[in-house]
């Protein structure tokens, strides 16, 4: 009778092989009801997986770490804008430290809140408007792309924490305020930050749910800056918060002896007084939002005004600025000579000594418009502030 072959990969030889006295000594030996290779690897740990199976495992491992640091990159910046250590203090990214200052302002009690865009922060000089009037201010200026799309939060936030002012000032650009702002699709990031740190959910969906490609390109706007613009030895908040609590919340453009103090370093170039700008484009002022500005925060004697930069004297917009703001600004637009404006763009950062020609303008301005003192607390605008 011929023999028969029992091949370890046969069915015959695997049923053989499960009743084969195991030869591992790990294994008990008592051991000897009949179980497959698959079984008995499972409860004996000895699993080998098949090659396909390896090379599975291997890439589903990788997948997962890739998608593990991947949210990790995109939810660390999040993380970070709330830090206030990481965003604030070490960083050399001019309006942090601004932002940071002015959200962080309590037991202030100037009689006038200045509210507005970059050219009210390089632009008012609160103690030079004191000395003029006898009326003291706070400088609350943030960036243009950190105001329109909030302009109540920053104030909402220092009435809660500060005395109540005598009267508002809503200080800003003509180009700031206008309905389809062409400069906010660039500034997005700046109002993403404020919403961030000092909003609520609201807000902050205002600005991610109109773009969601926002959701991967903010993370990646904290990243580089936070990788070029940090600073181990915290002397750039050093310096900044120092001279806006020196200063009232005003920020000299550029001040000997200390970092830079623009986004663009090195661009300190002036413009002349026979500048030969051309008309920068100018739309509408949006009457509706600075009208809701205003009243929502006039109640029982509180007044607010709304304030127009200055612009270069040789900047050939002004008529139009004059004409557009005609009814909605209670200031009649002024010039000042080209000299003391950067040469930016942007046509309304002055420097230190534009800064107090343009603070002593608006002194004379608020000296004409700022009531008698009041002798309680506007009630409305208290319970709409704390309920806020």
């Amino acid at each position: 009778m011929p023999s028969i072959k029992l091949d370890a990969v046969s069915p015959l030889g695997r049923v053989v092989a499960g009743f084969r006295r195991p030869r591992n000594p790990g294994r008990p030996s008592w051991l000897f009801v009949p179980r497959s290779r698959v079984i008995a690897d499972l409860v004996f740990g000895q699993a080998k997986a098949r090659p396909g199976a390896q090379a599975r495992s291997r890439h589903v491992a990788f997948l997962a770490a890739l998608f593990g640091m991947l949210a990790a990159v995109l939810v660390a910046p999040y993380v970070m804008v709330r830090s206030d250590a990481l965003y604030c203090r070490h960083s050399r990214v001019f309006w942090n430290p601004v932002e940071c200052y002015k959200f962080g302002l309590h037991n202030n009690k100037a009689e006038v809140a200045l509210v507005g865009d970059s050219s009210l922060v390089f632009g008012i000089q609160p103690r030079l408007v004191e000395r003029q009037t006898h009326v003291s201010s706070i400088n609350l200026g943030l960036s243009a792309g950190g105001l329109v799309p909030f302009p109540k939060l920053l104030l909402d936030h220092y009435l809660k924490r500060n005395q109540l002012p005598r009267m508002i000032v809503l200080y800003v650009s003509p180009w700031t305020m206008v309905r389809n702002n062409p400069d906010m699709p660039h500034l997005w990031n700046d109002g993403a930050r404020v919403a961030l740190r000092d909003g609520n959910l609201a807000e902050d969906a205002s600005i991610f749910l109109s773009d969601p490609r926002r959701l991967i390109q903010f993370p990646m706007i904290v990243l580089q800056q936070g990788l070029s613009q940090f600073s181990l030895s915290g002397a750039w908040w050093n310096v900044a918060s120092s001279e806006m609590e020196q200063d009232e919340g005003w920020f000299a453009l550029h001040r000997p002896g200390r970092p830079r103090s623009v986004q663009h370093p090195g661009r300190r170039q002036m413009l002349t007084d026979s500048c030969h700008l051309r008309a920068k484009p100018l739309s509408q002022p949006d009457r509706v939002a600075l009208e809701r500005f205003r009243a929502t925060y006039q109640h029982d004697g509180m007044r607010v005004l709304i304030y127009v930069a200055p612009v270069p004297a040789c900047d050939p917009s002004y008529p139009g600025i004059v004409s557009a703001y005609r009814g909605i600004a209670d200031n009649r637009p002024q010039t000042l000579p080209g000299h003391y404006f950067v040469d930016d763009g942007w046509r309304v950062h002055l420097d230190t000594a534009g800064s107090v020609q343009a603070s002593r303008q608006f002194a004379a301005f608020l000296g004409s418009h700022i009531g008698p003192r009041r002798v309680g607390p506007p009630s409305a605008l208290v319970r709409r502030v704390a309920y806020n």
